[in-house]
Formats: C-alpha cells, sequence, structure tokens
C-alpha cells in the first residue's frame, strides 16, 4: 500500500468527481465539495502559513484575487481573516485546484457570485 504522501492531485479530482457528479450539485455542495479536499489534504500533509500575517492555515489552496483597481494578487494561501479582507478588495477571487477552480465573482449587485469551473475553463 502506498503512503499518505504519494497521493497526487489529480488522483484526488478524479475521486471527488467521481464521487460527486459535480455537475448535478447545488453550488454550496460543490463549495463543499471542493473543501472537503483541502480538509484531506491538511489530514495528510499539515497545513501552512498566511503569507500577509503569519497565522496558521489549515487549508493550503492557491488564492488569486483581481481587486477593483485592476491590480492583481497570487497567494500559497490565505488565513480567513485575510481571504474575507482580499473578498472585499477584490471583484474576484479565484481558489484554484488542479484543474478546478471555486470562483467568488462580485456582480453588479455587490454581492459575491460563486462558482465551480472545472477542466481548464477560463477563471
Amino acid at each position: 500500500m502506498t503512503g499518505p504522501d504519494k497521493i497526487s492531485p489529480e488522483l484526488f479530482q478524479e475521486f471527488l468527481e467521481t464521487l460527486a457528479g459535480v455537475d448535478d450539485l447545488p453550488t454550496e455542495k460543490q463549495r463543499k465539495l471542493f473543501l472537503s479536499y483541502a480538509e484531506v489534504k491538511f489530514r495528510l500533509r499539515g497545513g501552512g502559513r498566511c503569507p500577509l500575517c503569519q497565522t496558521h492555515v489549515r487549508y493550503v489552496l492557491p488564492i488569486y484575487a483581481v481587486h477593483i483597481d485592476g491590480t492583481e494578487r497570487s497567494y500559497p494561501c490565505l488565513c480567513t481573516r485575510c481571504f474575507e479582507g482580499e473578498k472585499g478588495l477584490s471583484s474576484k477571487v479565484v481558489m484554484r485546484l488542479g484543474a478546478t477552480s471555486l470562483v467568488y465573482d462580485r456582480g453588479e449587485r455587490e454581492k459575491f457570485e460563486l462558482t465551480l469551473q472545472k477542466n481548464g475553463a477560463s477563471a
């Protein structure tokens, strides 16, 4: 049997897509499924540190943010507080996991729309 550090992100993504039938689920369930991978990853490899405030981060997922003023930022991960701060400054925040992205997109009504994109769809 292989050790826990031998499991690839591609294998987990295939497992989660097969398990869930992602396209048929409501967006909130898709988000929970996406974050369940992050929980498994945490249990296998541990967490990380927020690059902004050095707080421990449980879910180490790359974050890409497009600020309202047009500037772009990338982070290896963010703590909850800094992630919410980035959402406040951004028109779009993307959490990436392989070919799958969880996209928070600020609509015209100043409320974030949540979508899940996969298989190389542009984020």
